[in-house]
């Protein structure tokens, strides 16, 4: 009989110990997700449950957020905001990649030199750290100048020509001629030209394109460009 009650209260004692409770108390201790899993498998029912799943949320957004800052690149930073969209580091993400967009549209302005980039950055970006810079680089560039007699580039001679992007509309095939001049100097492909429908009978599409080159010359000025990121087609003039 002692022994009956012996293990009767071995049992009660073992069943106290993984109570509700306590299992709770020493998941919140370890605040693993691992430790919450073995809660839940436990209790998937119990009064804590919610609060266990809402505390595997968090960490799963954590470690995740962890990873993206690791990369710090906005598509990084665009997954996390996918994936966990009400995380409390889902505005922070969204902050850093309005940072990095602003500072690529920066980069641009300034290597274009070219006063509607700049009007547009400060319009856009009028608290940017770049702002007081882009002020003065602007007026800069207003002040009355000379008027200078600019030389049409001499017509250099090839079959070939690079092929930078194809538009529907000519307001677009502006906009990338004048990125393209701030990112790459003119001795990469020479001044670009817009070739309308007309010129090639090609429907409704302006072509954005290289001056002629030779053979060789267009397989080097394309294989700079890619080195760079910048897509280009080799096509017969």
């Amino acid at each position: 009989m002692k022994q009956r009650y012996a293990l009767i209260l071995a049992g009660l004692m073992l069943g106290g110990c993984d109570s509700p409770d306590k299992s709770w108390q020493l998941a919140e201790r370890d605040d693993t997700a691992a430790a919450y899993l073995e809660f839940l498998a436990k209790h998937p029912d119990g009064e804590k449950a919610d609060r266990a799943r809402e505390r595997l949320e968090d960490l799963k957004a954590i470690r995740a957020w962890e990873r993206a800052e690791f990369k710090a690149d906005e598509r990084s930073y665009q997954n996390f905001i996918e994936k966990f969209p009400n995380s409390e580091f889902a505005a922070t993400a969204e902050q850093r990649i309005l940072v990095m967009r602003r500072d690529v549209d920066w980069q641009v302005a300034l290597n274009s030199l070219d006063e509607t980039i700049i009007a547009e950055f400060l319009e856009h970006y009028p608290n940017a750290p770049q702002a007081e810079e882009a002020g003065e680089l602007l007026a800069a560039l207003q002040e009355e100048q000379p008027e200078q007699v600019v030389e049409p580039p001499p017509e250099r001679s090839g079959d070939f020509r690079l092929q930078f992007a194809v538009f529907h509309m000519p307001a677009a095939a502006e906009i990338e001629i004048r990125r393209l001049a701030g990112l790459f100097p003119n001795s990469f492909f020479g001044p670009i030209h817009i070739e309308t429908p007309e010129e090639r009978g090609s429907g409704n599409l302006f072509r954005l394109l290289s001056v002629p080159m030779t053979g060789d010359e267009a397989r080097a000025a394309c294989d700079q460009l890619k080195e760079r990121h910048q897509d280009c087609l080799i096509i017969n003039r």
